[in-house]
């Protein structure tokens, strides 16, 4: 039998555990694989990501949507980074992996399969149309959005992987790790410092 103290510990880990989640967010990802696309991510596709976070840095953000990670941390994941993510706003709409004439790249995207293929099999790249309808940097803020009339493309080769791509996403931003990554960046060496 359980005394009392122990009943209200195992309260507040269960209380604090259900409030670090939210079961409305989600991610998930659908598309046509062409023929000659490898088998292992034919069969991780549809992809649903579970862990989904906003990783923010001086004038870029990047919305990492992956599964959780294996053994050699290594995952199957959406990523897109955003450049000047302030000017989006509660909400917008961007191009992913073009520029039009005369304005410069809003957004470029990855689609990868790091964790079920291979160590040497390469990241696609994302070409379409984000859809924000709430967007924020800070903590707490909630991001939804979509993706429209994408295609995934073999860098190397150029040809199209995956047509039609189209996904969605909705989750709230949390700081720290593991939502946050920190790195220890060595200071700048000045001239002849080498």
């Amino acid at each position: 039998m359980l005394r009392p103290i122990a009943c209200l510990v195992l309260l507040c880990f269960a209380t604090a555990s259900t409030a670090c989640s939210d079961p409305e967010e989600f991610a998930f990802f659908e598309g046509t694989l062409q023929s000659g696309v490898p088998e292992c991510m034919a069969d991780e596709f549809p992809m649903a990501p579970e862990f989904l976070s906003l990783r923010y840095r001086s004038g870029t953000a990047g919305v990492f949507l992956q599964t959780p990670p294996d053994i050699k941390s290594r995952n199957d994941l959406v990523y897109f980074e955003l450049f000047n993510p302030e000017n989006i706003g509660d909400s917008g709409t961007i191009s992913v992996g073009t520029a039009e004439d005369g304005e410069s790249l809003q957004a470029r995207g990855k689609i990868a399969f790091f964790s079920s293929c291979t160590y040497g099999y390469e990241a696609l790249d994302i070409y379409g149309t984000i859809h924000f309808d709430s967007f924020g940097l800070e903590k707490h803020s909630v991001i939804t959005g979509r993706l429209e009339d994408a295609v995934a493309v073999e860098p190397r080769s150029g040809q199209v992987q995956i047509d039609d791509l189209s996904g969605s996403w909705h989750f709230i931003v949390r700081l720290g790790p593991p939502y946050e990554d920190f790195y220890a960046l060595p200071e700048r060496p000045e001239p002849g410092d080498f």
